[in-house]
């Protein structure tokens, strides 16, 4: 997965030739997302290269799908809340943040940076880093309200910390009071992270007692009461049943592009 500014520079193009010419020599799929280069607001001359709600949305879904290497030329923010226009740089996120645990990613400042990370993706394809349904990293992290807290879970130490915060992987309790419990699987077909199958439908029931709102990349969606909704790995919300949509609505849905 390339993801770019459509104007590049010198050296830029020649990098983006040389991944392209290695992703056809290890004969992976090559899908290329195009950033949008917005104004910092209150900065004049100031620019941030932003992934549209619905260009994350795909992206983000395309990582359950198999082993994936993500390669930046340029850097790349996602908003953190779909609705803003324009995106604030605050309220954003690095692309490695939102792709932190389900690909392997990298930012391409050289040639050499493209050699290396085609060599250290296909070492990384050789494992799983993921132990499964329990295994924090198979949360949909941008959705899942971390606050503040940046836990490394690259490490035992890191899940260990995330359970002591957040709670056990049958139930936890997110920074915004939202219960996410360990679902009965069904649903939907099994995904992958990081290497690891899960089984088919895997997904937590996110609920909160209460009114709250619950944001993806790509779409806001409204709980209130006893209402709660099936959030799966790769950010997918499902709403409930006719029985009890009184309780669970979709406020919005980023819209197709114009051509």
């Amino acid at each position: 997965m390339l993801v770019r500014p459509r104007r590049l520079g010198v050296d830029q193009r020649a990098w983006l030739s040389e991944s392209e010419a290695l992703t056809e020599q290890a004969g992976y799929r090559l899908k290329v997302l195009f950033t949008q280069e917005l104004k910092v607001l209150n900065s004049p001359g100031r620019t941030m290269s932003v992934l549209r709600p619905l260009d994350a949305a795909y992206l983000y879904r395309r990582l359950h799908g198999g082993p994936t290497l993500v390669v930046s030329v340029g850097s790349a923010l996602i908003s953190t809340d779909p609705t803003r226009d324009p995106p604030n740089k605050r309220a954003s996120r690095t692309l490695e943040d939102f792709v932190a645990y389900k690909a392997f990613y990298g930012l391409v400042r050289s040639s050499g940076d493209v050699k290396g990370l085609f060599r250290d993706f296909a070492a990384w394809c050789e494992g799983a880093h993921c132990d499964g349904p329990t295994d924090p990293r198979a949360l949909p992290l941008h959705v899942f309200d971390a606050g503040s807290e940046r836990i490394d879970l690259s490490n035992p130490a890191g899940v260990k910390a995330f359970r002591q915060s957040f709670g056990r992987p049958r139930e936890r309790e997110d920074h915004a009071g939202r219960c996410w419990k360990r679902g009965f699987p069904h649903g939907r077909s099994a995904l992958l992270v990081a290497g690891r199958d899960l089984p088919a439908g895997t997904h937590w029931d996110v609920s909160a007692g209460g009114r709250f709102h619950l944001m993806n990349s790509h779409e806001v969606w409204e709980i209130k009461g006893n209402g709660y909704v099936n959030v799966y790995p790769d950010e997918y919300v499902r709403g409930p049943r006719k029985g009890a949509r009184n309780q669970v609505r979709r406020l919005w849905r980023a819209k197709k592009y114009p051509s």
